[in-house]
């Protein structure tokens, strides 16, 4: 029975570690990410300080990602990416190990959260207008269906 309730303490103990971290990567990289989607044409600068955001995720939850193929990828080629998608953590993958610029496809509903339809706008992602219909060019997408 001891063993279990330190389990429990350690899980708990891991769950606030990364929150305090989510949370305070998340309010660091926040107006940065608006403010410089609103300035670029491209949205690069927002998605590369995205990476920052991406990279103490990782390393807070000691997660070490590794995409196999990636010397494949030509950078003068578009892509449709797609993941296996198994967890969150996939996304942060992405971001960190791919090392190509990309958009994700999101959610139409996901428009009308706080600034988070606006910042995606404004750095170029696309909207899935419906959940059968999603208008792509060069986005990674998840073989279930669903948008992140």
């Amino acid at each position: 029975m001891k063993r279990e309730s330190m389990g429990t303490v350690l899980r708990i103990f891991k769950i606030l570690w990364a929150s305090f971290w989510a949370g305070l990567a998340t309010m660091l990289v926040f107006t940065p990410i608006v403010v410089t989607s609103s300035l670029s044409s491209t949205g690069n600068l927002a998605v590369t300080i995205s990476k920052a955001w991406a990279w103490v995720m990782l390393k807070v939850t000691g997660v070490r990602p590794e995409i196999r193929g990636r010397g494949k990828i030509l950078p003068s080629q578009s892509y449709v990416i797609i993941s296996n998608h198994q967890s969150h953590f996939d996304l942060l993958a992405l971001v960190i190990r791919l090392g190509v610029q990309f958009r994700w496809i999101i959610k139409k509903e996901l428009r009308s959260v706080d600034t988070q339809g606006y910042t995606h706008d404004t750095i170029g992602e696309l909207i899935a207008v419906t959940r059968n219909t999603i208008i792509a060019n060069f986005n990674p997408n998840y073989p279930e269906g669903r948008t992140p």
